[in-house]
């Protein structure tokens, strides 16, 4: 009896130990956990395995996992033993409940209040001691680990953060606006993390500049023509096209074009001072896209859609502006803008006028994935391209149709109607 005793106080201490080990690797992040290791020595062997932990995640739970499990049953069997050896019908209830009251204090609620204030710490003390313990299992891991492989499953991969379910994002979001209430972060400094968030999820075609409202201008057009045009739309760079706008043949600069105009050269054909245009496709992200243009000192990409025609125009000030916001020229009036709010509450937009930033000024919910516009949007909800002068109602927004030629609409005014007027109607 004296020696099963003593093999349930040993087993105890075991799942105590691998108890601690779990407490104070889950208590820590991965980023923590890798800087752990990059600080320890280069020739400390704790520093090789910890890095041996990180990239074989599997090895390191099932190592913890048939430890934990195979304690508790050998701490449940000496516990059905010894009450074998008494005769009374209680014997193996208190037994049994002896068993739960030594396994529960180690395995679950003493390891976790040790390490929660420092458990880096624990875990680098506790570290060369469950390395002895790792290694003295492989013979039985490496066999289980081949199982799962069997099953074609990439275990390493699956318990990477990459491939768990997409909550940190939301996560992120959760702890933006309890800062928020909480007077810790203000409402402009939540707004620019949120961008952030959602810069590597964006594409180039949601911030683009549609095809319809792309300035550009003839190959065969002077350079004296090209500077007007650029002076007129305030533009520093304009595409230049041969036959039509899917004919790009390359990019004019506004100094290339001064430069000409300097030296008496203002009849030069624009085709001849143009400089190779930049392709991207409209799928491509806006992340991967700015880190291309900084690479290549580029400023300006002409967007392609699957069929390889220009569908936009995209520059790197608009790939700003989706994490600072929109920046305004200095000499820009603010009539010049897509949406003008007058005195009555209500807007002037134009059509072309990204939905986004329409959402966001109005207050409403009105994107979808198959329109980036207010024409889009409209059109979208009536299901044809409204007349000048109509009015309707969609998605909380009393419009009015200001300008429309019949393929698209040019003008809007809009105004918030009254809550209970949601869903989309004509009036």
């Amino acid at each position: 009896m004296e020696y099963a005793l003593a093999l349930a106080l040993v087993t105890a201490g075991g799942l105590f130990f691998l108890a601690l080990v779990e407490s104070a690797h889950g208590s820590i992040s991965e980023v923590t956990l890798r800087s752990l290791a990059a600080e320890m020595p280069d020739e400390s062997p704790q520093r090789a395995f910890l890095r041996h932990l990180l990239s074989h995640r599997l090895e390191f739970w099932l190592s913890l996992s048939l430890g934990l499990q195979t304690g508790t049953l050998a701490i449940t069997a000496v516990a059905i033993f010894l009450a074998q050896r008494f005769s009374s019908p209680l014997a193996l209830p208190v037994a049994l409940g002896a068993a739960l009251f030594l396994v529960i204090p180690a395995r679950q609620i003493l390891p976790r209040i040790l390490v929660q204030n420092q458990p880096e710490a624990y875990l680098l003390r506790l570290l060369p001691w469950f390395r002895l313990y790792f290694n003295a299992v492989q013979p039985v891991i490496r066999p289980m680990r081949q199982l799962i492989a069997s099953f074609r499953v990439e275990p390493e991969r699956s318990l990477t953060p990459e491939a768990l379910p997409p909550t940190e994002g939301e996560s992120i979001q959760a702890l933006i606006d309890v800062g928020e209430e909480a007077g810790i972060i203000e409402e402009e400094e939540g707004e620019l993390i949120q961008s952030v968030i959602e810069f590597s999820d964006t594409a180039v075609r949601e911030i683009m500049t549609q095809r319809p409202d792309i300035v550009s201008v003839r190959a065969s057009a002077t350079v004296r023509e090209a500077g007007e045009t650029m002076t007129r739309q305030r533009r520093s760079r304009l595409p230049v096209f041969e036959q039509d706008s899917d004919d790009i043949v390359g990019i004019v600069f506004i100094r290339d074009a001064l430069d000409c105009l300097l030296s008496g050269r203002e009849h030069l054909p624009v085709r001849e001072i143009v400089r190779p245009a930049y392709f991207v496709p409209e799928s491509k992200g806006i992340a991967d896209l700015l880190e291309d243009m900084r690479k290549s000192a580029m400023q300006i990409a002409l967007v392609i859609d699957e069929y390889g025609d220009v569908a936009g125009l995209v520059t790197i000030e608009d790939i700003l502006e989706e994490i600072v916001g929109e920046i305004e020229d200095e000499d820009q009036p603010p009539e010049d803008g897509d949406a003008l709010l007058e005195t009555d509450g209500t807007w002037l937009v134009r059509g072309s006028a990204e939905i986004r930033k329409i959402e966001v000024m109005t207050e409403r919910e009105l994107s979808g994935d198959d329109f980036q516009t207010v024409n889009g949007f409209i059109v979208s909800e009536l299901e044809r391209v409204p007349s000048t002068g109509e009015h309707f109602i969609v998605r909380g927004l009393e419009v009015e149709v200001l300008e429309s030629d019949g393929r698209a609409i040019r003008r809007v005014r809009l105004r918030r109607s009254a809550p209970a007027s949601q869903e989309a109607e004509e009036a």
